[in-house]
């Protein structure tokens, strides 16, 4: 393969990848979002399915009472300023909404087992896992999948809440969930080990330059970037190429200079 076709091709991976940032993103703060509305309606479950279509984002609070029937309890949809506005619900759920719902659950309840907690992770930004912070994010499935095909999840650690600012960038989990929702059936760490850039009068680093054992830049750099409206340049160790996130843009910045 020529030098130039190498490049295209890792160009569009970063494109991709770009995408998938961006969506584990919004997906993320609409939760957040969402979840303190519906605190403050005096709505309270750990049971709920992030929405993405013709509509733009939503989230979908769900009860599941134990021995009674799943049902609805809210959606909150974001306004053109990004307000969240609830709207009361009643009635049995879609069972794709509900089954993700219990993969981001799951997803949740896996990170408290494994810290040695127990399992009763709460809803929303910030669930205590130990003496660290996860948030769980469960992609839609896309409309084409099949019935038996798996969720996908994210495990996000967050910064500690006195140093909201700190870039947090491993170690982060992707995860493989059942169909129903209720089994992880793969659980793969995004990075070789933790890293967290702290933050300095309650500011986020800048100048970011960091390693990566991949190609190009993955989805975490593109999450960090936009939570915490910070660039990144990522070495990639795979291509020894460089690439600078901005955001959900992600740039060629040329081969990783040779050594001297």
């Amino acid at each position: 393969m020529r030098q130039d076709e190498a490049l295209a091709r890792l160009r569009e991976a970063a494109e991709a990848v770009g995408a998938r940032g961006s969506l584990l993103f919004h997906l993320d703060l609409a939760a957040a979002l969402a979840v303190e509305a519906l605190g403050a309606a005096g709505v309270a479950s750990d049971l709920y399915a992030a929405l993405v279509d013709e509509d733009g984002y939503g989230v979908l609070a769900l009860a599941e009472d134990g021995g009674g029937a799943p049902r609805e309890l809210a959606l909150v949809r974001f306004a053109a300023d990004g307000r969240p506005v609830v709207t009361t619900r009643d009635g049995p759920p879609v069972p794709e909404h509900l089954a993700q719902a219990r993969a981001r659950r799951t997803a949740a309840r896996a990170a408290s087992v494994e810290a040695g907690v127990g399992t009763g992770v709460g809803a929303g930004e910030g669930a205590g896992v130990g003496t660290e912070r996860h948030a769980a994010v469960a992609f839609p499935r896309p409309r084409a999948a099949l019935g038996d095909d798996p969720f996908e999840a994210y495990l996000l650690r967050l910064p500690p809440l006195e140093t909201p600012a700190d870039v947090v960038l491993g170690v982060h989990r992707h995860l493989l969930l059942s169909a129903d929702g209720a089994t992880v059936i793969a659980d793969r760490p995004l990075s070789r080990g933790p890293l967290t850039l702290p933050s300095a009068n309650g500011r986020s680093p800048y100048g970011i330059e960091v390693t990566h054992f991949g190609a190009v830049p993955g989805e975490i750099h593109v999450w960090a970037s936009l939570r915490h409206g910070v660039g990144l340049r990522v070495i990639a160790l795979d291509s020894m190429q460089m690439w600078d996130v901005e955001g959900e843009r992600i740039t060629h910045a040329g081969a990783v200079p040779a050594a001297d």
